[in-house]
């Protein structure tokens, strides 16, 4: 009788749309986001898990989000964004400070092919104000993603995730003891895609996430990964579906798509929840209301 009331309890408080409008803050801390029901229910969450008399309250050791990056935090299309790096640079760079060198060089100067803005300027302005907001809660950020590691951790540097929070394929390096220096391989050691997500995960961070959010199917198991924590979880799926300010389309997001709606994860529609999607530029289209 317990448990069923405790489960009831549960669905109440993370069912979008039933918040109190009492309850909201009076600075809004997601002010790129239409205030919609999916805004409310992120928000009542957060106040539900940090609240000490809350049902869902959580001890900050376990209060750890994890974001997906390509596509859930910076533009993905045409291309995601190591992709777009290694068409300018195919080879290999095995120094970490010439890579380092170089791929921040190209990141302050590449500019998107349609939105004309440096790709420093296209990641999602709600996903920014939703690390902060986590992070205002004491939520641990953690970034998840298939690319390679040393790629993100250096793009994430305009991001408040420190690089020990930056989870990615990793590759095999060899200490060069004559240089006194590592060196990079092209051999991976873990990879983090798909079924490598969940099991990055626990290699890094060591317990199972709360918050989760993805795109796309290859999130599917982490997302589901953090279903099977103690604590009620958050799990997120955003959906690219404004054609008119970033791009509509949910190829290789289909099964993620049906997963969400059959397991009653939280769906964003970029098209209808975000009122801004990028920092906003002159002469475009930034706004839905």
């Amino acid at each position: 009788m317990k448990k069923s009331l405790f489960l009831l309890l549960i669905i109440v408080f993370l069912s979008p749309g039933c918040i109190n409008q009492t309850m909201l803050p009076v600075v809004d801390p997601l002010p790129s986001w239409n205030n919609t029901a999916v805004k409310e229910a992120i928000i009542r969450y957060v106040q539900q898990i940090s609240d000490p008399h809350s049902v869902l309250y959580t001890d900050t050791i376990d209060r750890v989000a994890v974001f997906d990056f390509d596509g859930t935090i910076m533009i993905e299309k045409p291309d995601y964004l190591q992709k777009v790096f290694k068409q300018v640079v195919p080879a290999f760079i095995p120094d970490p400070a010439t890579y380092d060198t170089l791929v921040t060089a190209w990141y302050n100067t590449v500019k998107h092919p349609r939105l004309k803005r440096l790709y420093k300027a296209c990641m999602y302005q709600p996903m920014l104000e939703l690390l902060a907001f986590f992070e205002a809660h004491q939520i641990r950020n953690f970034i998840c993603t298939g690319s390679d590691m040393d790629f993100i951790r250096l793009i994430a540097r305009d991001l408040p995730v420190p690089p020990e929070r930056i989870i990615g394929t990793v590759y095999r390096n060899d200490y060069d003891s004559v240089m006194n220096e590592i060196i990079r391989t092209e051999d991976i050691h873990l990879a983090c895609w798909k079924t490598g997500k969940p099991e990055s995960i626990y290699y890094h961070i060591g317990n199972k996430p709360l918050i989760v959010i993805g795109n796309a199917d290859g999130d599917i198991p982490m997302i589901r990964y953090a279903g099977k924590n103690p604590h009620p979880s958050l799990r997120m799926l955003i959906l690219h579906d404004d054609m008119e300010r970033e791009y509509a389309y949910s190829e290789g997001a289909e099964e993620a798509i049906r997963m969400a709606k059959a397991e009653n994860w939280i769906r964003i529609s970029m098209k209808n929840d975000f009122r801004i999607i990028f920092p906003p530029v002159p002469g475009e289209l930034v706004e839905r209301k």
